[in-house]
């Protein structure tokens, strides 16, 4: 028990690496910006665009790094340990329906385990046994088959049936933290506790992207997109003047083509994620919910107007939409939730 409380221990560590790359990448490309061309406008070109651009980028880091900090150290949105004792009647009734299943599943496979351990020993029997004995077999397997049938069948007409908007708003029991699962509720095998709203784990953040960090995560993409975008813009704008003759040649030499790629090449990769992060914030949704859509912009079951949409996840107040926070004054729990789905 121990040895697998270290290596949990060690993993948790090891998963924290690539966000500490990810600030050590960050860290650089703001150097370079400045190296490069803050620099190069200060003394070739204007002083006043050169602080414009050194306070921009300046602005940029301190929002990304703060953004990142504020998913690397927060609580994603664990479910609440004691949830089991604030609602002790609906812990005892999912555990049971979760054992219930459990138990039905056991069942179904042992059936399907017997049946092709017969088969095989069917098959397997000598062509030249008795043909009368043959039949007495196959009889016998139609006749337990045809019982298994019939208990299934009863078991299906037993069952209560399911609505969709039902399913979208029960709670689960999760049997690894012997607790009570929410809907959009999940279970982190690498943070080994279930997640609020749970969406994905993510390694570059070092942490899951979850009820309290869906927020933070969209505006780390968004500064960390725009930063890369201005310097693009700056670094692509350099090559060309140092090939026309407005900066000398020398300034904007192979050194620079690295974080002229690194910048291109971020700007386009998370451009598309930022898009697709902002278009799940106003439809409301995760991407474990993707298979639900039936079109590109239909409703979707928890969605509300898009408004409603937003305010659910960045917060009550649209000045501080764009501020990163630890905790998110809004309208809601991450636990209990409706869904508008028509049965």
């Amino acid at each position: 028990m121990e040895e697998r409380l270290k290596h949990d221990k060690l993993l948790r560590i090891f998963l924290k690496f690539p966000a500490v790359m990810n600030i050590v990448l960050l860290t650089g490309m703001t150097v370079a910006f400045h190296v490069f061309v803050v620099s190069n406008y200060y003394t070739q070109y204007s002083k006043r665009l050169a602080i414009i651009l050194s306070c921009m980028q300046i602005f940029i880091y301190t929002m990304c790094m703060w953004s990142l900090i504020t998913i690397f150290c927060n609580d994603p949105g664990f479910v609440p340990k004691n949830l089991k004792n604030l609602r002790p009647e609906l812990y005892q009734r999912v555990k049971a329906e979760s054992n219930q299943e459990m138990g039905s599943l056991h069942q179904m496979n042992e059936m399907t385990a017997s049946k092709r351990t017969k088969t095989a020993d069917l098959e397997s029997q000598d062509n030249s046994a008795d043909l009368e004995s043959q039949d007495l077999i196959k009889t016998d397997g139609s006749d337990e088959s045809t019982e298994a049938q019939d208990k299934s069948k009863k078991s299906k007409k037993n069952r209560k049936r399911v609505s969709m908007k039902e399913r979208m708003t029960r709670f689960n029991y999760c049997h690894d933290c012997d607790n009570i699962q929410p809907p959009r509720a999940q279970h982190c095998h690498l943070c080994t506790r279930c997640i609020l709203r749970h969406d994905h784990h993510c390694p570059w953040v070092g942490n899951c992207v979850g009820y309290n960090t869906y927020k933070n995560f969209f505006l780390f993409l968004f500064y960390t997109s725009f930063g890369a975008l201005l310097g693009a813009i700056c670094y692509i704008s350099g090559w060309y003047n140092g090939f026309f003759g407005r900066f000398p040649k020398d300034k904007f030499t192979i050194a620079t083509a690295i974080p002229t790629a690194l910048s291109t090449m971020t700007f386009f990769s998370l451009s598309m994620m930022t898009f697709f992060i902002g278009f799940c914030i106003a439809r409301n949704l995760i991407i474990s919910e993707m298979s639900y859509i039936k079109g590109f912009l239909s409703p979707h079951n928890y969605s509300k107007s898009t408004l409603e949409n937003i305010k659910e996840v960045m917060g009550d107040n649209p000045l501080t939409w764009f501020v990163p926070q630890f905790r998110i004054p809004r309208n809601c729990n991450g636990i209990d939730y409706t869904a508008n789905v028509l049965d």
